[in-house]
């Protein structure tokens, strides 16, 4: 047996490794603001990818002193990567009529976010959003807080046809339990009765309904669930919804997906991108709720989009 120009021993397999591949557990990071009153939550997870590039992904809330039409935060030892452009974020606040027109990360200006309102405002804020970043954030990465890195001589034996493994030669071989904590496993929805309204662990669905906003939901066009779990054992949800509804005015759209419970911590709103193609809105979930929300100024809306990462009181009861 050789040993590969990567310091990966030759097997039957190869695996593609790099040194750079770290991720670190969830960690609590700091921010200044312009308008800043009391943080709420500010939440991250680093990673690099297999080039050794570092990301951010993250959620962050805020209560503001005053009301302003934009206001900037500073990230508290974090750099931001230095694009060509500036980096867009999910942002809203707790005020449904005073919408979030611009939300990005400054090119020119790295770690500082700025963000715009449609009108004055002093609501709660609540930011996420995965971001390129200038280096590693070592503050932020030490080894307590890091989830562990391949080693770099390291052998794994080969998995034949038809054997179930964490490296299966077949994605089909990959058991339901360990694809659904690694999030690789892809869960569909839809309403009661859908063509996609199946049962999995027990018999449990996801299904998906409406809670308010005003007539009826047409069809769900496409709706999928992958949740996965963390080094420190808790759960995160990463779904995309798309709905249709009747034709009627309406300000706001509350959908619920069936079998999970939203992290159940005080003031922990968590955004997430969403849109109606028609007006501006936001989107967030409250703590401790299955139930989605999109808010806008009163329209005549058709379709809706929900496209969210969030965390978990406890694994979905329909995941395996």
């Amino acid at each position: 047996m050789t040993t590969n120009q990567l310091g990966i021993r030759n097997s039957n397999i190869i695996v593609p490794y790099t040194a750079a591949t770290k991720r670190s557990k969830q960690v609590d990071i700091t921010f200044t603001g312009s308008n800043l009153a009391t943080i709420l939550m500010a939440k991250a997870i680093f990673y690099a990818d297999s080039a050794g590039a570092w990301r951010m992904r993250f959620n962050i809330a805020y209560t503001a002193t005053a009301t302003a039409v934009s206001e900037t935060i500073t990230l508290t030892n974090i750099s931001t990567a230095g694009l060509a452009a500036s980096q867009v974020f999910s942002a809203t606040n707790s005020t449904a009529a005073q919408s979030v027109l611009y939300s990005a990360v400054n090119a020119a200006s790295p770690a500082v976010m700025l963000v715009v309102f449609s009108a004055t405002t002093s609501s709660t804020r609540e930011f996420s959003g995965d971001i390129a970043l200038a280096a590693e954030p070592t503050t932020y990465t030490t080894a307590a807080n890091m989830e562990g890195v391949l080693p770099v001589d390291v052998y794994i034996p080969p998995v034949s046809s038809g054997v179930a493994g964490i490296f299966p030669a077949l994605n089909t071989e990959l058991d339901n339990v360990t694809a659904t904590r690694l999030g690789l496993k892809q869960y569909l929805a839809d309403v009661s009765g859908g063509t996609n309204d199946i049962g999995y662990s027990g018999g449990a669905k996801a299904t998906i309904a409406l809670i308010a906003g005003g007539g009826s939901i047409s069809a769900i066009p496409r709706a999928t669930l992958r949740p996965y779990q963390c080094q420190d054992g808790s759960w995160r949800l990463h779904g995309v919804i798309m709905v249709t509804m009747s034709s009627v005015s309406r300000s706001e759209l509350q959908i619920s997906v069936n079998g999970i419970l939203s992290k159940n911590v005080s003031n922990d709103y968590q955004s997430y991108n969403t849109a109606n193609f028609a007006v501006p809105c936001v989107g967030y979930i409250d703590p401790n709720t299955n139930v989605f929300r999109n808010l806008h100024s009163t329209t005549t809306t058709t379709l809706y989009s929900y496209n969210f990462d969030v965390e978990l009181n406890a694994k979905p009861t329909w995941a395996y």
